[in-house]
């Protein structure tokens, strides 16, 4: 069975294995966002779509949603956001587009998580260690524990390795767009299935925009979301990748305001100035209404 995973749920890699947790077979009912007791996810719920079952969620049901309430009551702010950095790490060759498109990932990232991103120098395949190979692919366990963890720097808040090869766990998995371990604060993505086939780049430009967002949300603590169309949505296929939105929902966009202490109305400012300038229209428009709707 081919299994595709933006994420493992808590993101748990160990050098044998991924844990992936599965709770329940059935969701418990999510809460409605325009009845939601915080005033700011209220105001904005009614631009932002329910959610919609999805292949990920009914392959992997999560017994409860994770709440806004639960998130803050488990995640301490990051005080000092401005004196730690995210770290891109580029494995193997890029072309001049791909570089680009690194270039402004990072950028999009500073925007939507408020921290400095900095690109490390590129490794090459022939550094790499030859346990991070399989075939053609690069096993995300030896990337992660042996490649990233050693070099990731003292203020970094995570490492995340980017590469065009692609990428699996291993024994008895087919492929995954990438993995992250919350506890040591580093994550590999891959590039190597979102490249559009029929040479779209913006198509490809915004998948490695939603996985980029998305792996990095889930590096603060945000689960996949089970309440609205969100960038936190789990997806088991490039078209389901292609169906999600980028944006994330009220919600999950409150749970990212409370980690990491950024101020509403600028970070929706930033956001649509980003979009606009890299031809994401309809994203910039709703991050344009989501500004207005908090106005007074």
């Amino acid at each position: 069975m081919v299994r595709t995973f933006l994420l493992f749920l808590l993101g748990l890699a160990l050098a044998g294995g991924v844990f992936v947790l599965l709770r329940s077979q059935h969701h418990q009912p999510a809460r409605v966002l325009t009845q939601h007791p915080n005033a700011t996810v209220r105001r904005l719920a009614p631009l932002y779509p329910r959610f919609e079952e999805t292949d990920w969620s009914v392959r992997h049901p999560e017994e409860q949603p994770q709440t806004l309430e639960a998130f803050q009551a488990q995640r301490t702010p990051l005080a000092d956001r401005k004196t730690h950095s995210f770290y891109i790490q580029p494995i193997g060759r890029f072309g001049k587009d791909q570089q680009q498109l690194l270039t402004d990932t990072a950028t999009l990232l500073e925007h939507w998580f408020g921290s400095p991103v900095k690109t490390l120098p590129p490794r090459t395949l022939e550094s790499l260690p030859q346990s991070a190979r399989r075939g053609p692919q690069l096993l995300t366990g030896v990337l992660l524990n042996q490649v990233l963890l050693p070099q990731r720097p003292h203020d970094a808040i995570a490492v995340l390795g980017v590469t065009t090869v692609d990428l699996t766990p291993g024994e008895g998995w087919n492929f995954v767009f990438g993995q992250a371990s919350l506890v040591n604060k580093v994550g590999v993505w891959s590039l190597a299935r979102l490249i559009d086939p029929t040479g779209n780049q913006a198509r490809t430009r915004l998948r490695f925009f939603k996985l980029a967002t998305h792996e990095t949300g889930h590096m603060y603590g945000i689960e996949h979301c089970l309440v609205a169309k969100c960038g936190m949505n789990g997806c088991n296929s490039i078209m389901e990748t292609d169906r999600a939105p980028l944006a994330f929902c009220p919600e999950c966009t409150a749970k990212l305001w409370h980690a990491t202490g950024l101020a509403p109305k600028p970070w929706f400012t930033a956001l649509e100035a980003f979009g606009k300038l890299h031809g994401l229209k309809e994203e910039a428009l709703l991050w344009q209404r989501s500004r207005e709707a908090l106005k007074p």
